[in-house]
């Protein structure tokens, strides 16, 4: 997969958009300056499959958590996640994968699965419905970043491909969510076909972290879908 690192100070600066094994070295020393990231955990397998077989449990493990080192991101959000880990059930997955780095861990499991891990306390956690009635779902938080309340949004859009059925009031619902706060992080997995659905971001002055010095990346190339962008943050 394609994970992504981004600097922010309360708005986007920088990004940077590379495999595992090509982590850029980010100086994180500044008290105002935190990295945040975003991932669809794939139900914990390939998006398709539930769970990790037991027989790979400790391999996995070990893999997801030289990622999560490897990035060291200060808040991470995640879809598709599922409460439990592994195919019998004994792991629970923000116990197993994440206590030994997040202390502050929060999840559902209803609405395709999101989770919230964060280094530091988030407050007011909450589970929102769209409101188009497609049973798909978005999270709200908030935390406190160089002294200024930051509202933290985590979406799972709708997938069907023709962006006017649902994704767009999605897309709007989200953008109405943000006007309404003075500083807002959304993350997500948009399932959008092409760039341009994004325009109802980036023309009400939000900035996509898609971008940057490696230009615009695709992250979805599975099931012959090789033009979807969808994991970013803004």
């Amino acid at each position: 997969g394609v994970y992504k690192r981004y600097q922010i100070n309360l708005m986007i600066r920088e990004v940077y958009l590379h495999m595992p094994h090509h982590a850029p070295t980010v100086d994180t020393s500044h008290s105002n300056l935190i990295t945040v990231a975003t991932m669809n955990y794939g139900l914990w397998n390939d998006g398709a499959t539930k769970y990790v077989e037991d027989s790979k449990v400790e391999q996995v493990l070990a893999t997801w958590k030289r990622m999560l080192d490897a990035h060291d991101a200060d808040i991470l959000a995640g879809q598709e996640w599922l409460y439990y880990f592994d195919r019998s059930n004994r792991l629970v997955a923000d116990q197993c994968l994440f206590s030994y780095k997040y202390p502050y861990r929060y999840t559902t499991s209803t609405g395709h699965g999101k989770s919230l891990v964060s280094k530091t306390e988030c407050t007011d956690y909450e589970v929102r419905d769209f409101s188009n009635g497609t049973g798909r779902q978005y999270t709200c938080a908030y935390t406190v970043m160089d002294g200024k309340r930051v509202c933290l949004l985590n979406a799972h859009c709708s997938l069907e491909k023709d962006f006017q059925i649902h994704r767009k009031t999605e897309f709007e619902e989200l953008v109405r969510v943000m006007n309404g706060e003075e500083y807002a992080i959304l993350f997500g997995d948009f399932n959008a076909y092409s760039v341009e659905e994004f325009e109802l971001f980036t023309k009400a002055g939000y900035t996509i972290a898609n971008g940057g010095v490696f230009g615009a990346f695709d992250t979805w190339t599975n099931f012959d879908k090789p033009s979807s962008w969808t994991n970013r943050a803004i």
